[in-house]
């Protein structure tokens, strides 16, 4: 979802105050599922701590929160070139990861030993 949205609208100078919130939301989700293990929580506020580190990006953040807070659902403004910047940099980065494979035993064999006993009933 991240991707499609930075594609289709993130690139525009005049950009809908959802649609960042569109891209960020399952950035942070990942962020949560890379720290914690465990799925995200669905409020966005509870993710933000995932950013700390970036004190520029979450004062973005809170200020596109403060707009959306007071704003029309279907707000455009100014494009805010540090979250946007965030966005291409996170999609980035998941891209190039390679996700760790788990070898497990094959359960062929024992399926085809119960399918050959199954035959000869």
């Amino acid at each position: 979802m991240a991707k499609n949205t930075e594609r289709a609208y993130l690139r525009e100078s005049q950009v809908s105050l959802k649609k960042y919130f569109y891209a960020l939301r399952p950035l942070l989700a990942v962020r949560w599922l890379e720290r914690y293990g465990t799925p995200a929580p669905i409020e966005f506020d509870r993710l933000l701590h995932l950013i700390e580190d970036r004190p520029a990006l979450r004062a973005d953040i809170d200020d596109l929160l403060a707009r959306k807070r007071e704003a029309p659902e279907t707000w455009v403004g100014e494009a805010v070139p540090g979250i946007g910047a965030f966005v291409v940099e996170e999609l980035a980065r998941l891209e190039s990861m390679q996700p760790a494979v788990e070898r497990r035993p094959s359960a062929l064999p024992a399926l085809n030993a119960l399918f050959h006993a199954v035959l000869s009933e």
